[in-house]
């Protein structure tokens, strides 16, 4: 007799819940909801941790490859993307150090020609960035990365040449780098 008092009382319950009215004076039940399958949605948006200035990043040892790739792509854009996620990727030395070896200082010094304003600009700044750590300082000695830097001397954008003065404060920190900057500007 127990359990049909319980029974009962759930019963009540639930046709109360079921009894209620809703707007259209229907009444709202939990019981009769149909289930609804969600809908696909293509938004124009982005997911808010992509950054569209940044070219996609390949993972593990591709990463720097695949970047180097880039960097001597004819389209513009794709330079400055490449150039724009590098900038984020040389803060590590280890990467500093797979940069020197894969032949980015060559492709870097080309870059510093560049008729594009930003890519100069993103070049310099990628430089002083690998001048700041021992290995990059090696590889601009090993492959000549000062003279290409002198080129910039008169360049019409401030923070190329700021940056270009950064790289070479860095350099005068070694020895050898003092004797190459004194060489190329007596």
């Amino acid at each position: 007799m127990g359990d049909e008092m319980l029974l009962t009382s759930l019963i009540t319950r639930k046709e109360r819940s079921c009894s209620q009215r809703g707007p259209k004076s229907r009444p709202i039940t939990r019981c009769h909801i149909p289930f609804q399958m969600a809908h696909p949605r293509i938004s124009a948006r982005l997911p808010p941790d992509i950054d569209p200035t940044k070219a996609p990043i390949a993972f593990g040892e591709r990463a720097l490859p695949k970047l180097n790739e880039e960097l001597q792509d004819p389209e513009l854009l794709t330079r400055q993307r490449a150039l724009m996620a590098l900038c984020d990727l040389v803060h590590d030395p280890e990467h500093v150090y797979q940069a020197a070896h894969l032949g980015f200082l060559d492709n870097l010094k080309n870059l510093l020609l560049d008729e594009d304003s930003t890519v100069r600009q993103k070049t310099t700044e990628v430089l002083y960035i690998m001048a700041t750590h021992s290995v990059g300082r090696d590889g601009f000695l090993k492959y000549g990365v000062i003279p290409a830097l002198a080129q910039l001397l008169n360049d019409p954008v401030d923070i190329c040449r700021w940056n270009m003065h950064y790289a070479f404060k860095m350099m005068a920190e070694l020895p050898a780098g003092k004797i190459r900057l004194l060489l190329i500007f007596f």
